[in-house]
């Protein structure tokens, strides 16, 4: 997801700001005995940059599509953080579907 994200900025020349790449490898060196707590913590994070990045692109090239962005945001802030992944697997998806939608319209 942030890999799509990262190319649509790029795709866009749009510029954003925060380091989606670097938070990509934070989410990549999680390993089995990373505690589940932590692991979702970075989860949360990664959405939150993605997120912000999705708002750079979306107002520089396409403002048509806010309500997309802002349903994508609302997902994101429907996961907790504090409970594990299985308890939060629907609002993930969720998050992450609202997420793939917002920029298969970014065309």
């Amino acid at each position: 997801l942030i890999d799509a994200v990262r190319t649509k900025s790029l795709q866009t020349k749009v510029t954003i700001s925060n380091d989606l790449k670097a938070q990509r490898e934070k989410l990549v060196k999680t390993t089995p005995s990373t505690q589940e707590s932590s692991w979702m913590k970075t989860l949360k994070e990664s959405g939150d940059q993605i997120i912000a990045a999705l708002q750079n692109i979306q107002k520089e090239k396409f403002p048509q599509l806010s309500n997309e962005v802002t349903s994508a945001q609302n997902s994101l802030q429907m996961i907790d953080a504090s409970q594990t992944f299985e308890e939060q697997k629907a609002e993930i998806d969720t998050f992450i579907r609202n997420v793939v939608t917002t920029l298969n319209k970014m065309q």
